[in-house]
């Protein structure tokens, strides 16, 4: 490998003396981004592992685009822009667009990797959980027109690509009779920069060619990357749940064959321990695929309350990784899986990349992901960077951070009190400050708080009261507008929806501490290395509470605002404001207060 890294960086010093037009540093300065940024840009196009930690509005993901932009077209480098949700796809491919408009770069062909659950119009005419299955038992019956359509095609519209709008793209493509799903595919090979979820970082697509050092890795909220790789090697749930979902089973609107049904329910009944292998392992894991599927309706009927760390791992990774499961074990009241082993396929994807840049808010300690790139990735050496001024112009606002004594999250202490005291204090906060986002540890503990402040709103004349379902509240010019939100929710990370609303104050109660779990441990004896009780309580549970917090709080911070108020109502956090464990930037940001109301 030293031989080839020789090699590697010859060819790069080779490239950037040849190939750079060293005055498309004048227009990254020309955009607004400062020189110290142009600066960085030309040493990161000399290749190498880069981790960058800067504030939410900052500026990171305009950096990687820039990047992803200079490395296609000026060095001929396929790039792999990787980030957490087709959400977070949509919005990086219209920023793209329009940069390789202002970088002459329309010869650079810009493409989403997107499932066949959001592309194929045919699962939701038939309404079927699994649109792969669907869509090969429409293929060997030759009755789908869309795919059909695609194979007698004689040449591809690479122009219906170009459009900003994804959804716009997509509409496009089916006006002409053509599966959208194989037309996006079919361009990937002579794509320049490919858009695609964490999914596809594990499961490179076949039909990808790319060759050694002649491509680039961004992976944006890489944050995430650890317990997703562990969720993917390995993750449990408890058989009680599966019992109770199976029984249920009749209310479902799906079709699962009786054999599949009959032998998942022979073995989640074992009273010993039992080892599903081979084709038990693809009829058992298609079986709960479908289930997990519909999910979210049955929790909404049935008023089922599910840990969120499961609920996550249930409907977001299950459906896509249940094929890649080689072993499934049954044991003390939970069922384990297991998938198949990738660490060799990613050493050799990200030890044989020209550069690799990960973004996000939240990369602290250092040492932690660092470990991570080096177990996982194979990466030895890489560089840290957390006080780049990206924008000339961008400024942070600085949080006003009061803390009201005498609460806690604690799941011992959580009670009908409890929630009375939240909904009292907040009303007060929301009345005298204004509009506020209020974060909770759960969706538990947001519906729990609601229904509490429900019964204040007329008397205190709160005008609106949001739960999960934003809308188009943020065109409203109403006052005292709530909004209550997970710290996990899908809106608590990665989407810049709160950005420009006009809500200055955040109210956090309590910290996103996660719940006793294998599956919160495996990620620290997985991903990080660390087995002692001392770093899996510091790593896999303090840790993910304040990375979630700074995460949520990151949703409203933007250059425009030059305050914001927090109001923690959260007696434990004052304990972990110096922490290693929190970004630098954030900390320094604070000036913390003492509130009475």
């Amino acid at each position: 490998m030293d031989e080839l890294l020789v090699i590697k960086y010859t060819i790069n010093a080779k490239l950037m003396e040849m190939s750079i037009d060293y005055s498309i540093l004048k227009a990254i300065t020309d955009l607004g981004f400062s020189e110290s940024t142009a600066s960085y840009i030309k040493n990161m196009l000399k290749g190498g592992t880069y981790l960058l930690e800067l504030p939410t509005g900052a500026g990171k993901t305009s950096l990687a685009i820039i990047l992803s932009i200079i490395s296609a077209k000026y060095l001929q480098k396929k790039v792999l822009f990787y980030t957490r949700t087709h959400r977070q796809i949509d919005e990086i491919y219209k920023r793209t667009l329009l940069l390789t408009d202002y970088f002459n770069g329309r010869s650079i062909l810009v493409t989403p990797v997107l499932g066949k659950e959001i592309l194929c119009p045919m699962a939701h005419i038939y309404g079927t959980p699994d649109p792969y299955e669907l869509c090969s038992q429409l293929r060997s019956e030759g009755s789908c027109r869309l795919f059909n359509k695609f194979m007698s095609m004689s040449f591809l519209r690479k122009d219906l690509s170009e459009t900003l709008d994804l959804s716009e793209m997509i509409e496009k493509v089916l006006s002409i009779g053509v599966c959208p799903y194989y037309f996006i595919n079919s361009l990937i090979p002579s794509s320049n920069i490919i858009l695609s979820t964490y999914f596809h970082l594990f499961n490179l697509p076949q039909y990808l060619s790319i060759s050694p050092f002649n491509y680039v890795i961004v992976i944006d909220e890489f944050h995430n990357i650890p317990i997703f790789y562990s969720n993917y090697r390995f993750f449990h749930i408890p058989q009680n749940i599966l019992e109770y979902l199976l029984d249920n089973i009749s209310k479902l609107d799906i079709s699962i064959p009786d054999y599949g049904i009959q032998l998942v329910y022979r073995y989640i009944k074992c009273k010993d321990t039992c080892k599903l292998t081979g084709e038990n392992v693809n009829i058992f894991s298609s079986v709960l695929s479908n289930i997990f599927y519909h999910l979210n309706d049955i929790i909404n009927r049935e008023k089922l309350s599910l840990d969120e760390t499961l609920l996550d791992i249930l409907i977001d990774i299950f459906p896509i990784i249940y094929k890649k499961i080689r072993k499934i074990i049954i044991k003390n009241g939970y069922i384990y899986f297991i998938s198949y082993p990738i660490e060799k396929l990613l050493k050799n994807l990200f030890t044989s990349s020209f550069l690799n840049l990960f973004i996000s808010a939240t990369l602290s300690p250092n040492i932690l992901y660092s470990r991570f790139i080096k177990r996982i990735f194979g990466i030895e050496t890489s560089k840290f960077i957390n006080s780049i001024r990206i924008f000339e112009d961008y400024t942070p606002p600085i949080l006003n951070m009061f803390f009201i004594k005498g609460f806690s999250s604690k799941y011992p202490l959580r009670n009908k009190s409890l929630f009375e005291n939240l909904a009292n204090i907040a009303t007060k906060i929301i009345l005298k400050y204004g509009s506020s986002i209020i974060f909770t540890p759960s969706k538990d503990f947001a519906h729990a708080l609601k229904t509490e402040l429900d019964k204040l709103v007329l008397i205190n004349k709160l005008n609106i009261l949001v739960l999960e379902n934003i809308g188009d509240f943020y065109k409203s010019s109403q006052q005292n507008v709530v909004i209550i939100l997970s710290q996990r929710s899908k809106f608590s990370e990665g989407v810049n929806i709160f950005r420009d609303i006009k809500i200055n104050n955040v109210i956090i109660v309590g910290i996103t501490i996660p719940s006793p779990s294998v599956d919160v441990e495996n990620v620290v004896r997985l991903s990080y290395g660390y087995t002692s009780k001392k770093y899996i309580l510091k790593y896999g549970y303090i840790h993910q509470g304040l990375l979630y917090l700074v995460q949520s709080i990151g949703r409203i911070i933007s250059g425009k605002k030059k305050t914001i108020n927090i109001f923690v109502l959260e007696d434990r956090l004052r304990n972990y404001l110096n922490s290693s464990l929190l970004p630098d930037w954030f900390k320094k940001l604070i000036i913390t207060k003492e509130l009475s109301i």
